[in-house]
């Protein structure tokens, strides 16, 4: 048992580091920015990097579930996020530069774009929980309907063959449903950032840093889980406002550097409120 703990706490220890390690490259990239194109460019970039980043603490919470229902452990856990981030990676640029060219051909589009933040950061705020089953997934449904499925886990294999027959393992559908669903989070962190810059590099380069620390990041959230108790209400606050940064803009434009201040600002407040329920209890 305590060499168990000790094993838990060196994992987590080394999640810090690395989630740090992450944080300090994506932080010089940015100076990088500031200093070959300039502060407005850089400032967009921080912006649209803490915008993902505090998405994917969220997230994260949704990957233990996803890893809980197919009876993941942590051992195998490392795989399918260094493949989801991979995956991640490549639909995030396909979204994004898919997302500019509709802008680009749709300029109104943009204000569907601050509506539909607007709405879902309100219902991030006022929702107790979002439930997530993996198994009501229709695409998971009919993977199981139509494929070969093993009855448990094959090791560290997405598929495997038996016989002849190619079978599919739950590690494989893990994975799966965490790509699909990172597609899904995509809907709200890629307008997000469209509403603080429509620079396609910024927009994907922050989108990339911040999704290179997913793994460290996994293990950091679900080690120190009680320090996020109101988080969400705060992702939902810049959610919210961003959309209404977007709407309003015919009427008075928001500067990058407000529009960071606010965003810095919730996610402190956010993180001391939640660090303080956690010293009250």
């Amino acid at each position: 048992m305590f060499s168990l703990f000790n094993h838990k706490e060196k994992n987590l220890k080394n999640a810090v580091l690395w989630s740090c390690f992450w944080i300090a490259l994506a932080l010089t990239f940015n100076i990088l920015i500031y200093v070959f194109a300039g502060k407005q460019p850089a400032l967009e970039f921080f912006a649209g990097y803490l915008i993902e980043k505090s998405l994917s603490v969220d997230n994260v919470f949704v990957f233990f579930v996803v890893f809980s229902f197919f009876k993941i452990p942590p051992e195998y856990q490392k795989r399918v996020l260094f493949h989801g981030v991979i995956g991640a990676l490549i639909f995030r640029f396909l979204l994004i530069f898919l997302g500019a060219a509709v802008l680009k051909s749709f300029f109104w589009a943009i204000y569907i774009l601050g509506a539909f933040l607007l709405l879902t950061g309100l219902y991030v705020i006022f929702k107790e929980n979002i439930a997530i089953n993996p198994g009501q997934n229709f695409i998971i449904k009919w993977i199981y309907k139509t494929f070969n499925v093993t009855a448990s886990l094959e090791g560290q294999r997405f598929f495997l063959r038996k016989a002849g027959t190619l079978f599919i393992t739950p590690l494989f559908l893990a994975l799966l449903t965490i790509e699909g669903l990172d597609v899904l989070f995509a809907l709200d962190s890629i307008p997000a950032i469209f509403g603080i810059t429509t620079n396609t590099m910024i927009v994907y380069t922050s989108n990339a840093f911040a999704i290179l620390g997913l793994r460290s990041l996994y293990i950091v959230v679900m080690g120190y889980a009680s320090l996020f108790q109101i988080f969400k209400r705060g992702i939902g606050l810049i959610l919210s406002f961003i959309g209404l940064k977007i709407l309003i803009s015919p009427m008075y434009s928001i500067s990058v550097g407000v529009s960071l201040g606010v965003i810095l600002g919730i996610l402190l407040v956010t993180t001391c409120v939640s660090f303080c329920l956690r010293l009250t209890r």
